[in-house]
């Protein structure tokens, strides 16, 4: 079983690459982890580099234009699905850094999209996200947010999508649906896409 981790690189190099260390960090049992960095900013040349990572787990895709979120993402997508050892595909922001344990703890799920809890700043003051619902009446998506891990609401109550942030898909959820959708170039491709796989049967 591996474990495909796509990363987006537009800008903030510093992001990027505490990101990738905190990836190579990540615990695995009875799996493999292999990322793929798409640099979507033609404009940007890459510090980047496997020397710097020390991986051979690791490749660069360098596209010629700005793709978006959705666009550029499923770049990546496509190339960990050409991999038939290729289980799940962990979509990641830059801006992210990895606990030790969370894809261990992400497939413990046995759903087929999953996120954890999402630790942010906003405003100087960490928050967490539950995950999202979505509004039917007025058309809006709103984030189930919390200042501490024991939120005044109830946690387990059912959410709409996950963020996109950070999602691990079963490979069967891409093959049945699709990707992302590129009519999306930034926000709301990971609502749509959890809408989809919930209508098609998926968890």
């Amino acid at each position: 079983m591996k474990v495909y981790i796509i990363l987006l690189h537009y800008g903030e190099i510093e992001n990027t690459i505490g990101c990738l260390n905190s990836i190579q960090n990540l615990d695995s049992n009875d799996f493999t982890i292999h990322t793929i960095t798409i640099d979507n900013n033609p404009n940007l040349k890459s510090q980047i580099s496997k020397p710097h990572l020390k991986s051979k787990n690791f490749e660069i895709i360098t596209n010629n234009k700005n793709m978006g979120f959705a666009g550029g993402m499923n770049v990546g997508i496509r190339e960990a699905l050409k991999d038939k050892n290729c289980s799940h595909v962990l979509i990641l922001n830059n801006d992210t850094v990895l606990p030790k344990d969370l894809i261990i703890k992400l497939l413990e799920t046995k759903n087929d999209i999953t996120s954890p809890v999402i630790k942010f700043k906003w405003n100087g003051n960490w928050k967490y996200d539950f995950g999202g619902k979505i509004d039917w009446n007025i058309g809006k998506t709103f984030h189930l947010e919390s200042n501490n891990l024991t939120p005044r609401f109830n946690s387990g109550r059912a959410i709409d999508y996950v963020s996109g942030c950070c999602m691990l898909v079963r490979r069967e959820v891409f093959e049945k649906i699709g990707l992302l959708d590129e009519s999306y170039f930034f926000y709301l491709e990971d609502v749509d896409f959890c809408v989809r796989a919930r209508k098609a049967g998926f968890i």
